[in-house]
C-alpha cells in the first residue's frame, strides 16, 4: 500500500493518516492481494505433470507437488504475473497433461497472467489445443513472447526442436524475431 504524505497536512491530518496506516499494516496481509506492482513475478520451472494426478515419479507426487507450488505463489504479494518455465507435461506432451496442467493451475489463472514456455518434454500443437489458443502465434512454428513490464521486457523463446529429445534449438526465424524485438524495445533492459 502506497503512502502519500504533503508536506501540507495540518497535525490533526497528520495524526488521523498515521493511525488509518498503523491499523492497516496490522491487518492481514491477505487483504491486500489486490495490490501489487510489476516488479513482482513468481517463476515455476519444470512442472512435468502427467495425465494421471495420482503419478508419483521418482519418489515425487508430481501432481500435489505443484498444487502445494500454486497455493505458495496465492498467498505471495501479488505477483505481475507467474512464468512456467518449460516441461509442463512429464514426457512427451501428451493431450491429457495438459487437461492436469492446466486444472491444477486454474487459480492462478483466475488471479494473474500466466505466461508458459517449452521445454523438451512439452508438444507444441497438443500445449496450444489445451490452451484453446485461437489467437494467431507470433511466430507458427515457434511459441515465443513479449512481456514488458515497468523496468524490464521479459522475452520468452522456444528451442523445443523434438518431443522428448535434447538438445533444443533457436532456428532462423527465432533468431530474427528476436533481433527485431530487441531492436524496437531498446529502451528497457531485456530478460
Amino acid at each position: 500500500m502506497p503512502l502519500h504524505l504533503a508536506p501540507s497536512l495540518s497535525r490533526r491530518q497528520f495524526l488521523k493518516h498515521a493511525a488509518l496506516t498503523g491499523a492497516a499494516l496490522m491487518l492481514p496481509h491477505e487483504l491486500f492481494a489486490g495490490e501489487h506492482d510489476d516488479t513482482h513475478w513468481a517463476l515455476l520451472s519444470d512442472t512435468h505433470i502427467a495425465a494421471d494426478s495420482d503419478l508419483v515419479f521418482r519418489e515425487v507426487h508430481l501432481t500435489n507437488h505443484l498444487r502445494r507450488a500454486v497455493g505458495e505463489v496465492l498467498t505471495m504479494r501479488r505477483p505481475a504475473g507467474v512464468f512456467i518455465n518449460g516441461d509442463c507435461a512429464l514426457k512427451d506432451g501428451q493431450p491429457g497433461d495438459y487437461v492436469t496442467l492446466i486444472s491444477v493451475l486454474k487459480p492462478l489463472m483466475s488471479n494473474f497472467p500466466l505466461h508458459l514456455t517449452l521445454g523438451n518434454h512439452d508438444h507444441r500443437q497438443n500445449i496450444r489445443a489445451a490452451l484453446s489458443e485461437n489467437k494467431k502465434p507470433v511466430l507458427e512454428s515457434k511459441h515465443v513472447s513479449l512481456i514488458q513490464s515497468s523496468r524490464a521486457n521479459w522475452i520468452l523463446l522456444d528451442s523445443l526442436d523434438k518431443v522428448n529429445v535434447t538438445p533444443g534449438l533457436l532456428e532462423e526465424e527465432q533468431r530474427r524475431w528476436l533481433a527485431k524485438t530487441l531492436d524496437a524495445h531498446s529502451d528497457k533492459p531485456a530478460l
